[in-house]
C-alpha cells in the first residue's frame, strides 16, 4: 500500500501552540515545579519552561515550543507533523494559564533589562576577534558600526546584541576576551529576552541562513563573502529566535541550517529542517567543510593554512 504523507494545517499548528506546556507535561505524568520566574520539571531538572509556552534544556542548549517539547522530550523520534497530530488528538485542551502569564509579565517588569555600559575604546574586542578568532577587520567593523557588538566597560566582555525589527536591543550575549585554563566567560545580560537572536538583516533577500553562535555567523561572512542573505544566530539550538525572526520578517522563503557539526547541532539541524519544510519553507542543511566543528573553527583552519603557505614561500 502506498504511504500517505501526513500533513497538518495552520489551524492545527496554532492549536498545538495554544495549550499549556505545563499541562502538556502533566498529561504525560511529569511534575512541573515553580522555580523563580520559570517552571522546571521534577523528572528533568535541566528543563526551564517560560510563560507556559516555550522551554529550553540547558544540558544540550535545545528547546522550543509545545511541539518541540513533544518531539524532543515526551516522545523522541516523532516528526513535526506527528507531534502536532499527537497534541491535537489529546483529550484535553488546557489553555495557557492567564495567572502564570500575569506573574511572568510582572517578573519581567521587575527584572529590568539594562545593557552593560560600553568601554571608551574597543581594543580588546578587536584584538580578541581578529587575533584569537581570525575574523577580518572588515567584518568586525561591519558589526561594530551597526551597533550589533561592542566592548563593555566592566570586565571588557564582548556584547553581542540581538535586536528587534524596530532596532531596539532585546538580548545581549556576553563573551569574555580573556581566558583562564583555556576557558572564557560566557553569559547573558540580566533581563535578556531569549526569543531574539543575533541577526544580519537584508529585507530584499528571501534567504535566511541560521547559525548557533554570533561568531559563527560572522565567520561565515568572512569565508563566503556573502553580504546579501539574511543571517541569524539562535544563541544555541532552540529555535525560539527563528520563530521570532520569521514573524518579524515575513518575506523569507528559504532557510538554510548551518549549525555545528556535533551531536546536538546535527540533531537540531535535521529536526528543524523537517519542521520548517512542513511549514512550507524551502529548508536545507549546510555542513561545515573541512572536518571542522563549527564555522569559526573552519575559518581558523583556513587562516592558519594561509599563514603556513606564506611562511613556506618566504
Amino acid at each position: 500500500m502506498e504511504n500517505v504523507k501526513i500533513r497538518v494545517t495552520d489551524e492545527e499548528i496554532a492549536f498545538a501552540k495554544s495549550i499549556s506546556l505545563t499541562g502538556l507535561a502533566r498529561s504525560y505524568g511529569l511534575t512541573p515545579v515553580r522555580v523563580g520566574h520559570y517552571y522546571s520539571l521534577k523528572e528533568f531538572d535541566s528543563i526551564r519552561i517560560y510563560e507556559d509556552k516555550t522551554y529550553s534544556r540547558f544540558s544540550d542548549h535545545t528547546g522550543g515550543s509545545q511541539i518541540d517539547f513533544v518531539m524532543k522530550i515526551l516522545e523522541p523520534g516523532l516528526s513535526f507533523t506527528e507531534a502536532v497530530k499527537k497534541i491535537c488528538d489529546l483529550n484535553f485542551h488546557e489553555p495557557l494559564q492567564q495567572t502564570t502569564l500575569e506573574k511572568s509579565e510582572h517578573i519581567k517588569q521587575t527584572i529590568n533589562f539594562v545593557p552593560p555600559q560600553p568601554a571608551d575604546d574597543y581594543k580588546r574586542l578587536y584584538g580578541y576577534l581578529i587575533k584569537k578568532r581570525h575574523l577580518s577587520k572588515r567584518v568586525v567593523d561591519k558589526f561594530v558600526y551597526s551597533g550589533k557588538i561592542y566592548e563593555t566597560a566592566e570586565y571588557h566582555n564582548i556584547a553581542f546584541c540581538s535586536k528587534a525589527s524596530d532596532g531596539s536591543v532585546k538580548h545581549i550575549a556576553l563573551k569574555g576576551t580573556s581566558s583562564y585554563n583555556g576557558k572564557s566567560f560566557r553569559g547573558d545580560a540580566e533581563g535578556s529576552d531569549k526569543s531574539y537572536g543575533f541577526s544580519d538583516v537584508n529585507k530584499s533577500s528571501k534567504k535566511l541562513i541560521v547559525f548557533e553562535a554570533a561568531i559563527d555567523l560572522m565567520s561565515y561572512i568572512d569565508i563566503s563573502n556573502d553580504y546579501t542573505s539574511n543571517k541569524l544566530a539562535m544563541n544555541g539550538c532552540a529555535d525560539n529566535p527563528l520563530e521570532t525572526f520569521l514573524r518579524d520578517y515575513d518575506g523569507i522563503e528559504e532557510i538554510v541550517f548551518a549549525l555545528d557539526m556535533d551531536k546536538p547541532g546535527i540533531t537540531a539541524a535535521n529536526e528543524l529542517s523537517e519542521k520548517y519544510s512542513a511549514l512550507g519553507y524551502k529548508a536545507s542543511i549546510l555542513e561545515v567543510p573541512g572536518g571542522a566543528k563549527d564555522w569559526n573553527e573552519y575559518l581558523t583552519l583556513i587562516d592558519n593554512n594561509k599563514q603556513l603557505k606564506k611562511g613556506k614561500s618566504l
